[in-house]
């Protein structure tokens, strides 16, 4: 994979995060491990993209994301005549990356070295597992109706959406003072229940939501532990989001 490709791929899914913490690449030579996080310890990030990264030799962290999505984004690297060239670290200077196209534009983007990522974040390991007992592929109505009360009882300062399941359904529900609440289906006829309802940072999860319309496939499990993954496949890469959540 060209590496104009993945800093494409990468930063579009890390973009997603709030208060992102640091970025770590990872590569191997059948593909590329992706670490990240965000700066309240509520979020990680695990990606491994499908294929090795030409040209990245070392295992380096994103600094600047902002910067480079909007590098990225900016018509002159979006056309055919763009690379990206990645330059190790030398004993004068850190490693970078030079993106530039036949037009006369050139952007140079520094990295992290491993050692200073490793100081910026340390980003839990997935293995040992959490129980997600309810796994659904998110449709588009389940989305909007998110979208929609979020929206609503975000004027009402209701950050937070509860999951539960009720009647063989994973439902919705946000909640204020005076027994008020809104509860909608977010996805019918699902297979498994969960034992708790588990709250959830609202606007976080519809970030990362928001790919299900430019992804292969989208998959989000709730767990009665009081938690929420999303696996995003982009097609490039598998990205797996795991979101810290309480039950309540």
């Amino acid at each position: 994979m060209k590496l104009l490709t993945a800093l494409e791929d990468i930063s579009k899914h890390v973009s997603k995060i709030q208060h992102l913490a640091g970025v770590k690449l990872i590569p191997a030579a059948n593909g590329c491990g992706v670490e990240a996080k965000d700066t309240k310890n509520l979020l990680c990030m695990h990606a491994q993209l499908n294929e090795g990264v030409e040209g990245l030799t070392e295992t380096v962290g994103l600094g600047d994301e902002p910067l480079l999505r909007s590098v990225l984004k900016s018509p002159g690297f979006r056309s055919a005549d763009a690379k990206a060239i990645f330059h190790p670290k030398s004993t004068s200077y850190p490693p970078f990356a030079v993106l530039s196209n036949d037009r006369g534009q050139d952007h140079m983007h520094q990295f992290m070295t491993e050692s200073y990522i490793d100081q910026v974040m340390k980003v839990p390991s997935l293995r040992g597992g959490i129980p997600f007992e309810v796994l659904v592929q998110p449709t588009k109505e389940g989305i909007d109706l998110l979208k929609y009360w979020f929206a609503e009882w975000q004027e009402y300062g209701e950050d937070y959406v509860d999951f539960a399941t009720a009647n063989g359904d994973l439902v919705c529900e946000f909640a204020g003072a005076l027994r008020q609440r809104t509860r909608f289906a977010f996805q019918r006829r699902v297979t498994g229940t969960l034992g708790s309802c588990v709250r959830i940072e609202a606007e976080q999860l519809l970030r990362i939501l928001d790919l299900t319309s430019t992804s292969k496939s989208v998959v989000l499990g709730v767990s009665s532990v009081g938690g929420v993954k999303l696996e995003v496949d982009s097609g490039a890469g598998l990205y797996r989001y795991v979101m810290a959540g309480r039950l309540r």
